[in-house]
Order: structure tokens, then C-alpha cells, then sequence
């Protein structure tokens, strides 16, 4: 990503570079949470100048995926609910599906447990009908954790057994 990043800088063609920045700034999660910072920002920046809004919600999906990493909630939230805006309007099955399951752990871990479930089970339906069966299977195995932690046995073994099935 860094030499296709370089190249498009260089050239100045920003479409590419809003997405490569986007690209490289996801690349340093966990590893320097300052230039995850940095990249992600800039993709957002220059899809916002471009009105490029595909990039631009997949830029704020993982820009608010970052803030919730680095504990500025509130920023998570407003991120990740205009990056589902943006998703909702252009059908965008992956990209609405990751915001929804980030917003969804966000409301489990706030004990707002009907709308994680709800959350969820849309991220999920999303995933479903792309079909990604890899992100599907996640979205069942963490909402089985949050059935399970309610005391919810029945539907947590089914989440977890769907989970199963589709990995």
C-alpha cells in the first residue's frame, strides 16, 4: 500500500490516495495507532473533497473503528453512524455491515443489550445476502458472546453453532 500511496501522492491523483491512505492507515492498527490516525484522516479528508463517497464511508467506518480502539467513544459513534448514512445509500452490503457490528459492540459494551442484538442481527442480514460468509460467521459468534452474557444459553449455542457452520 505505502508504494501505490507514494505514487499517487506523487502524481497527485487522489482518488487512489484517498483509498490507499485509507488502505495503509488500517494496515497500522495495532501496530502505530498515530499513523493509523494519520492515513485514515487523510482518506477521509480528501474522499470529502472529492465527494468520493464511497471511500469516504469506508474511510469513516474504520476512522470510527480506530477512535473506539483509542477510547474516544463519542468520536466512534459520529463516525461510524455517517459512514452508515453514506453505506445506506449506496447499498454498500459490506461496508453498512462492518459499521453496524462496530456500532452493535459499542452498544453491548454501553449494556444497551436490545439494540446490540438488533444491531447484529442487521449486520449480520447484511453480510447474509452479499454473501461474505467469513464476516457473516464473525457477526454470529459475537452475538452468541453477547446472548451468552445475558444468561441466554439457548440462543447463544445457536448463534455459535451458525457461527460454526459457516466457517
Amino acid at each position: 500500500w505505502q508504494q501505490s500511496y507514494d505514487m499517487a501522492k506523487e502524481l497527485n491523483v487522489l482518488p487512489e490516495r484517498a483509498i490507499n491512505a485509507m488502505s495503509l492507515g488500517v494496515g497500522y492498527i495495532g501496530k502505530d495507532m498515530n499513523l493509523a490516525v494519520t492515513y485514515v484522516k487523510e482518506g477521509v479528508e480528501i474522499s470529502r473533497k472529492l465527494q468520493y463517497n464511497y471511500a469516504l464511508g469506508l474511510s469513516l467506518g474504520f476512522n470510527g473503528l480506530i477512535n473506539l480502539i483509542m477510547g474516544q467513544v463519542p468520536l466512534a459513534k459520529e463516525s461510524l453512524e455517517e459512514a452508515l448514512g453514506i453505506q445506506r445509500k449506496l447499498k454498500d452490503s459490506h461496508g453498512a455491515g462492518f459499521s453496524l457490528s462496530v456500532l452493535a459492540l459499542i452498544a453491548s459494551k454501553e449494556g444497551k443489550f436490545d439494540l446490540a442484538i438488533d444491531g447484529y442481527k442487521e449486520s449480520i442480514a447484511l453480510f447474509a445476502a452479499a454473501p461474505d460468509n467469513s464476516e457473516e460467521a464473525r457477526g454470529q459468534s459475537e452475538i452468541a458472546w453477547l446472548y451468552l452474557s445475558a444468561g441466554k444459553i439457548y440462543e447463544a449455542r445457536n448463534h455459535f453453532f451458525e457461527s460454526i457452520e459457516l466457517y
